[in-house]
């Protein structure tokens, strides 16, 4: 056995800019049902601990949100080129953001990013394919 390689990938159109705006937006408007739906969902990505997930526990939503919050900074950090881990290029008519790692199945902290970003609807909103 041996290490993994795991690839995170986003797209938009290309000579698109994302809609930094719109995203915040959504997280906004993002629902305490929403917040627990992805605490459930996504507990690895948020750092949960899986059987406490599966039991009924109230979660501490302004933490979920906390780090949704910093889904979204990683994001627009990354594509603004401030964040080494990320690349930025072209590829036909799609700019790609792309990110990865190693992992001997430990979680990689920029593509839990990517997901958070994509689960909670802020890469639709900001204009992102999904």
């Amino acid at each position: 056995m041996g290490a993994n390689f795991l690839c995170g990938v986003m797209a938009i159109p290309k000579n698109q800019e994302p809609d930094w705006n719109a995203a915040q937006e959504r997280l906004g408007k993002l629902a305490e049902t929403d917040i627990e739906r992805l605490a459930k969902e996504y507990s690895a990505e948020f750092g949960l601990d899986e059987e406490e997930t599966e039991e009924e526990t109230e979660f501490d939503e302004f933490s979920i949100r906390e780090t949704l919050k910093k889904a979204f900074t990683e994001i627009r950090d990354a594509w603004n080129g401030n964040l080494t881990l990320y690349s930025r290029f072209e590829i036909k008519d799609l700019t790609l953001l792309i990110t990865g790692d190693r992992t001997w199945g430990d979680p990689v902290e920029e593509i839990n990013f990517m997901v958070l970003f994509e689960v909670s609807g802020m890469a639709e909103a900001a204009g992102f394919l999904v």
